[in-house]
């Protein structure tokens, strides 16, 4: 084999292998970020907790499922949206949680999740959040400056868009990701995966439009988003801002009998921002 032909099989191997990995990736992607896990028998009736099973619709038409945790009358609503694996039957943790905070609590599920219908994919899980957005604001009456958007992990950036342009009262972003492309791009470091991503998931340019208080909360830790990610949505999201440094990892459920985790939560809630960051770079 001459020279010039080793030189070929040098570059061509290579590419040709990113090119089929990229192409896998575009083809699998939905599978790969989005996994409904298997339909558990509970809920927070399990733990005494009353709720409501709520059929809310998405504007293609899509049945999303939803759950309703009423607390004090005159309590904020929090909106949850949960993480990229397992669906609301695995959240119980959550709802006791927000019950114990004395919120009304709305956690909603997504397309192709739990016992709703369609397909997973990035459109739906937009289209389920702006459903239970109006279902608070619309149909169960609350002002939309006392309403609390709470995302986990892939959760983190459908809160985020959410969050964007609406005069919420708080967003929280707990375990939240910058985008996919910037997972993907640390999963495969030496490839190019960016072109081959139609999942976008992004959260800094939405967070860039809120101007609601944010509680940025993140491990040290964390295995699967790490923790700069979490530092570089602290920095994006304009004051007021708080951000709580966890350890453990990321699906560690010792967050909540943390006390620096409770007293921010009851400081977004009553709106007590005193200790909270003022100026865009956090002093």
């Amino acid at each position: 084999m001459s020279p010039t032909a080793y030189v070929l099989v040098a570059v061509l191997v290579p590419l040709g292998i990113a090119v089929g990995f990229g192409i896998r990736l575009f083809l699998r992607q939905d599978s790969l970020i989005f996994r409904p896990g298997p339909v558990l028998d509970r809920s927070p009736a399990m733990i005494g907790i009353r709720h409501e099973v709520l059929e809310l619709a998405a504007s293609d038409g899509t049945p999303v499922t939803a759950w309703w945790v009423a607390g004090d009358a005159n309590a904020p609503a929090v909106v949850y949206f949960h993480g990229s694996d397992g669906n609301l039957t695995h959240e119980l943790p959550v709802v006791h949680f927000l019950y114990s905070l004395g919120v009304n609590a709305l956690l909603i599920e997504y397309a192709g999740y739990g016992f709703g219908g369609g397909r997973p994919n990035e459109a739906g899980c937009y289209r389920s959040a702006d459903a239970a957005w109006e279902h608070v604001t619309r149909q169960l009456g609350f002002a939309e400056d006392r309403v609390i958007l709470f995302g986990h992990s892939l959760g983190a950036a459908i809160a985020a868009r959410a969050a964007a342009g609406r005069r919420c009262a708080g967003l929280v972003l707990q375990s939240g990701l910058t985008s996919v492309r910037d997972l993907a791009a640390r999963a495969y470091p030496y490839l190019p995966v960016g072109p081959f991503l139609r999942t976008r998931m992004e959260a800094v340019g939405p967070l860039r439009n809120s101007r609601c208080a944010v509680l940025v909360i993140h491990s040290r830790d964390d295995e699967h988003i790490p923790y700069e990610q979490g530092l570089r949505l602290f920095d994006v999201a304009a004051p007021p801002k708080k951000l709580v440094t966890l350890r453990g990892s990321h699906s560690d459920q010792g967050w909540r009998r943390s006390p620096e985790i409770r007293t921010a939560w009851r400081e977004l809630l009553t709106q007590d921002f005193r200790s909270w960051a003022w100026s865009p770079d956090g002093a």
